[in-house]
């Protein structure tokens, strides 16, 4: 056999060695690669739904904050007059919707600034919640406005001077009696527990 020849014959078995996948190797290439996409989309999908659970957590929990710390402040300096002599008023009104839940209060101060009445930013506001809202109303709002979302519940609880309790119904008949708040809110956020925020306020003395 001429060199030429054994040349080409070489070459042939060469190439003929070197052959791609088959079909069943890219099946089965193709199969793990779809599992493993598979799985990382699921990865992804729940990294992102925790993702989105404990924003929405973080979400509540400030927005209790806020709500909680202003009926705080506000509790604090309910009553306060600095002319007694000219002008009076009730600075604490539990359950101002009529709707026996004690989910709602309004408190009066003459604070902001001290000039005989209680009109002025922050002087007369009642908080109440509803449908997953902390509402604020001000004399000057026609209806309550949305304050912060995600509540799930708001409570007030009223104390003595001696620090005994007070029924609702004697609350609501004898606000003088009311020397202490007691406020609870509870966080709402679909799929996590619900978070619980309580504190209390002592109510300036009228005398």
């Amino acid at each position: 056999m001429r060199s030429t020849e054994i040349m080409k014959a070489q070459r042939k078995r060469r190439f003929g060695q070197a052959r791609g996948f088959s079909l069943v190797e890219l099946l089965i290439v193709t199969a793990v690669m779809i599992v493993v996409l598979g799985l990382i989309g699921s990865l992804m999908i729940t990294t992102q739904r925790q993702y989105m659970s404990q924003q929405a957590l973080i979400d509540a929990s400030n927005n209790a904050r806020v709500g909680l710390d202003l009926m705080l402040r506000l509790a604090r300096v309910a009553g306060n007059n600095p002319n007694p002599e000219d002008f009076s008023f009730e600075p604490i009104h539990p359950d101002p919707d009529g709707n026996s839940q004690m989910d709602s209060i309004r408190l009066l101060a003459d604070w902001n600034p001290g000039d005989g009445d209680t009109d002025d930013a922050y002087e007369d506001m009642i908080f109440s919640t509803s449908n997953g809202v902390l509402w604020i109303q001000r004399p000057s709002d026609d209806e309550p406005v949305e304050f912060v979302d995600r509540v799930e519940s708001l409570t007030f609880s009223y104390k003595d001077s001696d620090g005994a309790d007070i029924s609702s119904s004697d609350a609501v008949a004898n606000r003088d009696s009311i020397a202490y708040v007691d406020i609870e809110l509870r966080t709402s956020v679909p799929d996590v527990p619900a978070m619980l925020f309580k504190s209390s306020a002592v109510i300036r003395s009228r005398k």
